[in-house]
């Protein structure tokens, strides 16, 4: 192989020699990395652990329920005080009132 790219774009043979030692170093790099990767689920320190993933996913979803049951109440309770506001506010009619949103910030009608 040497002698070949000796033709082409390389005029010494050290040169050469130089560009195979790298190439053949990137394929061996890609092998093993190929080797490595073709079976990731695995116990070893260098696989996926996916153990780890589903652990956290559950987790995660037990937190959300969680969050989601303590909403429900504060949900309710929150939209019954916007539809007493809301009744309030259009007894009034007043145009200088002031009308709390949801979102806490104040709105001039």
């Amino acid at each position: 192989m040497p002698l070949v790219l000796l033709d082409g774009p390389f005029s010494s043979m050290w040169a050469a020699q130089i560009f195979l030692f790298f190439l053949t170093y990137g394929f061996i790099g890609l092998e093993l990395v190929s080797i490595k990767i073709s079976d990731p689920f695995g116990n070893s320190r260098d696989d996926v652990q996916i153990s780890g993933i589903r652990d956290a996913t559950i987790l995660g979803i037990e937190n959300d329920l969680k969050e989601i049951a303590t909403m429900r109440a504060t949900i309710s309770e929150l939209g019954r005080r916007f539809s007493q506001q809301k009744n309030n506010g259009n007894q009034d009619h007043d145009p200088g009132s002031v009308y709390h949103a949801m979102s806490g910030g104040d709105i001039l009608l």
